[in-house]
Parts: C-alpha cells; structure tokens; sequence
C-alpha cells in the first residue's frame, strides 16, 4: 500500500500542474519499473509514466524523455523483445491494476497468427481436461468440480452439461469416442451412437491419456498406465495389462513412433515399446515432477516441470539412449 499512496501523490500533484509545467528533475521513472523487474519498497523513483510538456496525442519523442530514458514502446530487454511483447507476471496473477495502460502484454500468446476467440468460463473449479471428437461442433471439457461441459464450438455456449459424480482427471477423444479419466473409472461416450460404457478399476485418479491406434493408455494415481484394447466397435475396451515402473502419479504422456513416453510426479521419464508394451528405458533430468511431454519430431522429446527448466532428450534412433539438453527459463 505504501507504494500505491506514494504513486498517487506524485501522480495528483503533476495533475494540478495540468501537465503545463514538468515534474521536478529529481523525480525519474524507475528503470526497474519499466523492464517489469521492480523488487525494492519503498522506492525513490517513479512507478508511472511521465506525462511530458511537449508530448502531443500520446507520443513521446526520444528528444522529450528524461536523460538516460528511451519511449516505452521502443524500449528492448537484452533478448531484443520490447516491453508490449512481455507477459505482465500481475496480469497472470490476477493482480494487475493497470488495465489498457499497463506497459505490458495481456495475454498468453502473441503474433499476427493468434487472436483470443472467445473465454469459456462455466466450471466452477479447475478444469482438468479439454477434448474435440472428429467431425463435431462440440468441445468437451472437465473440471475438478465433478462436471463435463459441453461447447457448441460455433456460438461459444454451454450447450449441455453432465455431471460425472467426481472429478475428472483428464479427457481425449479417438474418432467418435470421448473418454473421461475419473477415480478408478473410466467412462466412454459415443457421440454419434450414443452408446456409452465404463472401464473399472482400482488404480486411482486417471490424470492423462494417450491413443495410438487401437490401443487407449491410461496414467493413473498410483504410478501405472493401463492399457486397453479396441477389439469391437460395439463392445467395450479390453484390459490387456499394466505398465509398472514410475514410483509416484503418471502425469503426462505422449506417443511418438512406435514409442510412448510417459512423465510422473517422481520426476522421471519412461519410454515403453508399444509393439511387446515392454519398458525400454528411464530418463532423468528435473529434480520434480514431469508435467508435460512433446515428442518433436520422433528424435527429441521435451519435457516440463514446475522447476523452471525444459529439459530435452535427443534420442537415437538406433539405440534406446539418448543425450540430454537442459533449458533453463526465466
């Protein structure tokens, strides 16, 4: 609160100035401030811009800004991006008051090829999986509060929804099939037949999905990835076996090839043979859990953790080894 009242007092009595006459040439724009690093409180300089004399409609000349000071909009970090290209860390928090003023960008993605459509915004808690059936109009997505809501994907509204009885861990769709991950249930809707059946089991929350082909993984609660296989059209999946190995939750998986790579809680990553459903190997970088996989490629494999690093596995396609590159973000 210190910081706000001492920005508002600075920013009153330049208003009473109407602007005419400049601030003292003691009071500067924190530098910090500007590049989004500010750390100090209270701090002596200016959290605002400097609303300058000779400043015409908004624009400010290099020649007009205090010494040592360059326009906002043309102002670069040392990775060349300016400041509007920036994520605002207050904005991804949630507490950025600054709105259409706020120097930095709002939102997750930028470039000339993405643009905001619409927000989805019904779940009353996390939402823990999102899938999209070939050949629908429909979006599918589940959330922690128990529910699935369904989209219409022209309109953007909540067309439906169903509730499941408890939280859903994850969601993938195979053609016309949708599958909800759920504790030791996995259940499957046919949006074109309306069919409908349950996978049971005693493995836990199912917290992440993969298909390749006829086959559906499963990565559950107590570290294992159950597989079923596709055997009819008109009958339920067959439980053909489990895959042990991880010590903790399985969080992410991904198929690349004729490999599945799955990443767990105990930090590790598992590669199996689809073929035997074989182990082959494990791969350790993070020092915490696996959250997200992407195989690139079939050569690399990317993964991410909650302890700032992408951790990269440049495998070989002649051996089941590989080399690891690690990316330290910031």
């Amino acid at each position: 609160m210190a910081i706000e009242l001492v920005e508002r007092n600075i920013l009153t009595e330049h208003k009473r100035n109407r602007g005419f006459r400049p601030l003292p040439s003691k009071i500067k724009v924190c530098s910090y401030w500007l590049k989004g690093k500010y750390n100090r409180n209270p701090c002596r300089f200016l959290h605002a811009e400097l609303s300058l004399p000779n400043a015409s409609h908004g624009k400010v000349s290099a020649s007009t800004l205090p010494e040592g000071h360059v326009a906002s909009n043309t102002r670069r970090g040392k990775d060349g991006l300016k400041l509007g290209d920036r994520l605002c860390r207050h904005w991804a928090s949630g507490t950025c008051t600054k709105g259409d003023k706020c120097l930095f960008q709002h939102s997750w993605s930028r470039g000339e090829g993405f643009s905001l459509l619409a927000t989805l915004e019904r779940h009353d808690k996390g939402i823990s999986g999102i899938g999209y059936p070939s050949g629908s109009d429909k979006l599918y997505s589940g959330g922690k509060d128990g529910f699935v809501r369904i989209w219409d994907c022209h309109t953007g509204q909540c067309s439906n929804k169903v509730d499941v009885g408890s939280e859903v861990g994850s969601i993938i769709c195979k053609d016309q099939w949708v599958f909800i991950g759920l504790q030791n249930v996995v259940k499957a809707w046919n949006i074109q037949t309306a069919a409908a059946f349950v996978l049971k089991f005693t493995a836990g929350l199912v917290y992440c999905f993969a298909v390749k082909g006829d086959l559906l993984f499963a990565g559950c609660q107590n570290g294992h990835i159950l597989v079923w296989r596709d055997s009819s059209p008109s009958s339920p999946l067959q439980l053909i076996t489990s895959l042990e190995g991880h010590t903790s939750v399985v969080v992410s998986m991904v198929v690349g090839a004729n490999r599945l790579y799955t990443g767990s809680l105990d930090g590790t990553i598992r590669v199996w043979d689809i073929d035997t459903l074989g182990s082959i190997t494990a791969f350790k970088g993070h020092k915490d859990a696996v959250m997200s996989l992407l195989c690139w490629d079939v050569s690399l494999i990317l993964l991410f953790g909650p302890d700032n690093q992408s951790v990269g596995w440049e495998l070989s396609r002649s051996t089941h080894y590989g080399s690891c590159i690690v990316i330290n973000i910031s």
